[in-house]
């Protein structure tokens, strides 16, 4: 396999994995959100509190429906809205702990994999791979400048 197959692959399967705990996870326990809803949530959590504009112009959204897709995630409590205290017409996002603890739940197997890399493979191997991954990262950010 070549090194630019092995990171294509690396990409497709957390793809998936992240696809299947959208479907498969959130079915099972959470059936009051929306696999849609889930990535909208999880984005505005990424995105370390974004304002609906931010995070309507991220994903290529129009305002309005940002605005319709926060106000549903809020009235479920998987979001929250935190005003500005220097100035109260700010608003930006986050998510609440009920949606940080649905979020944890469905992190038991990335800690498993952590653990047996972590078994299988030395610390100089470890920081070596995460270099790679820092990198690739980078690139990834810097796709959507170009």
């Amino acid at each position: 396999m070549s090194k630019t197959a092995a990171i294509g692959g690396l990409y497709s399967k957390i793809r998936l994995f992240c696809y299947r705990y959208l479907y498969h996870g959130f079915g099972r326990r959470h059936r009051d959100i929306t696999a849609s809803e889930v990535l909208s949530a999880d984005v505005i959590r990424l995105m370390g509190s974004p304002t609906v504009s931010e995070f309507a112009s991220f994903v290529g959204i129009s305002q309005p429906n940002a605005t319709y897709k926060i106000k549903n995630l809020v009235k479920k409590g998987y979001l929250k809205k935190l005003r500005s205290p220097s100035d109260r017409r700010v608003c930006r996002l986050a998510a609440s702990e009920k949606f940080e603890q649905m979020r944890k739940e469905n992190e038991k197997p990335l800690l498993r994999m952590e653990t047996e890399l972590s078994s299988q493979f030395t610390r100089e191997e470890i920081e070596t791979a995460e270099r790679v991954l820092d990198a690739a990262f980078r690139i990834m950010g810097e796709e959507k400048k170009a």
